[in-house]
């Protein structure tokens, strides 16, 4: 389904004049679950589908190691190496079953969780404005 969406969102795109632009049409809104679709479009320009989709599919397993791992440190450095717990989540049900905008909501999640958190230690206002834009 999101090869689909985003083949047909590449060529609404990127094709002049095609069969595909006299039976949809692209709506200029913003749709929470469309991230992954917008990210295959970008990468089909320089990969065939199914490669498009195993980057995809790597940026969602590697992204929630990373951002734990920074989570971890922003609580506290010498616990740092507790991120290898959160390896099997990784590969979780909703992963399999295609979910990928959620699984990189989470990664996102940690991400903002430890922009905070090294965000309360400084005191900055700065790190505030970050959190709003993740």
């Amino acid at each position: 389904m999101h090869l689909y969406t985003a083949k047909v969102m590449k060529e609404l795109f990127f094709s002049a004049d095609t069969l595909t632009q006299h039976f949809f049409k692209y709506q200029h809104r913003f749709h929470t679950n469309t991230f992954v679709q917008h990210c295959l479009v970008f990468l089909m320009l320089w990969f065939d589908p199914i490669s498009a989709e195993k980057i995809v599919q790597a940026g969602c397993i590697v992204l929630l190691p990373v951002s734990i791992w920074c989570c971890l440190t922003a609580v506290q450095r010498e616990n740092r190496f507790l991120f290898v717990l959160s390896l099997p989540f990784a590969f979780n049900y909703l992963f399999f079953m295609g979910f990928y905008n959620f699984c990189l909501g989470l990664a996102f999640l940690f991400f903002a969780a430890a922009v905070w958190l090294h965000g309360e230690r400084r005191g900055c206002l700065t790190n505030r404005r970050l959190i709003v834009l993740l």
